[in-house]
């Protein structure tokens, strides 16, 4: 039986007063922060999430368009441990490797022995949208608290489809491969190179493909302009001590390789948004809302 233009029109009428009603029935408050932090928990977790948001810049994968994940390195050797390890090096070694060799504890925070807290705490705040993880390496003192937004990944592992999964070696479904990243047998972020990397933390395609090819990715021949390929910081130059805020809020770290550079000038308009948001509210209070509506 043909239906006739009418029938069709009805129908398409239906489906739309359905979606309409869809969206306007979904809850519109957003979740309370439950139950109430104490006093001392949000004294280190103000700096734990200063860190990750704001240091690390995580706050762009939190409220942006453009920076899927973000990672955060981090080591939990004592000073006297550090102190062997550096000691052990050349000297050649010693220079290049200074400051990573320094344990920073102020005021009694350090960054690791916070996410220790966090790991006990975390269930109080289950996140939906966002997954924050820790990621083993070889070194048992050694791993990454990578911070990830499920559906901007899934997205562009979607777009750009192919090169991941000719990295990985097999089909998958990206939403899937995303949701699993924080189990321990995924083998996910083992076996990405800088570009997909460079996709995956919102430097651009063009950026990250750069990146790559001058440094991981070349041939013999082209050598020699791969060399010469020049590049500048995301970030404008700073100067002096610099003082991590919101009101003092960086770009993401990236290498640009274009003098007017789309992706810096989006995340500036990011950061104005970012920085409205954050006017006259509590920062920590705010990103927990955040991260688990």
């Amino acid at each position: 039986m043909k239906k006739s233009y009418k029938d069709i029109k009805i129908h398409l009428k239906t489906i739309l007063i359905f979606m309409v009603l869809l969206v306007s029935c979904q809850p519109s408050e957003k979740p309370t922060l439950s139950p109430e932090i104490s006093p001392q928990e949000r004294e280190w977790l103000t700096k734990f999430f200063s860190d990750i948001m704001i240091f690390e810049r995580g706050i762009y994968t939190l409220w942006g368009a453009h920076k899927p994940m973000t990672i955060l390195p981090m080591a939990d050797y004592s000073e006297k441990e550090l102190k062997a390890r550096y000691e052990s090096l050349s000297e050649e070694e010693k220079k290049k490797n200074n400051e990573c060799f320094k344990v920073e504890v102020i005021d009694g925070y350090a960054i690791y022995e916070a996410w220790k807290k966090w790991e006990q705490i975390s269930h109080r705040f289950p996140m939906k949208r966002f997954m924050l993880f820790k990621q083993e390496s070889d070194d048992p003192h050694v791993f990454s608290v990578i911070f990830v937004d499920i559906v901007k990944t899934a997205s562009v592992i979607q777009d750009n489809y192919e090169a991941f999964r000719e990295a990985i070696g097999f089909d998958f479904h990206p939403m899937e491969i995303v949701l699993q990243m924080n189990q321990k047998d995924s083998v996910f972020l083992e076996n990405l190179n800088s570009y997909l990397y460079g996709l995956l933390f919102g430097f651009g395609k063009t950026n990250s493909h750069t990146f790559h090819w001058k440094y991981f990715d070349h041939p013999k021949s082209c050598d020699e302009f791969c060399k010469n390929i020049k590049s500048k910081s995301s970030n404008e130059q700073l100067n002096g001590e610099i003082k991590f805020t919101i009101d003092n809020l960086l770009l993401p770290a990236f290498a640009s390789f274009n003098e007017f550079d789309d992706v810096v000038d989006q995340y500036k308009n990011e950061r104005k948004k970012i920085k409205e948001i954050y006017k006259d509210r509590n920062f920590l209070d705010l990103t927990l809302q955040k991260l688990i509506e």
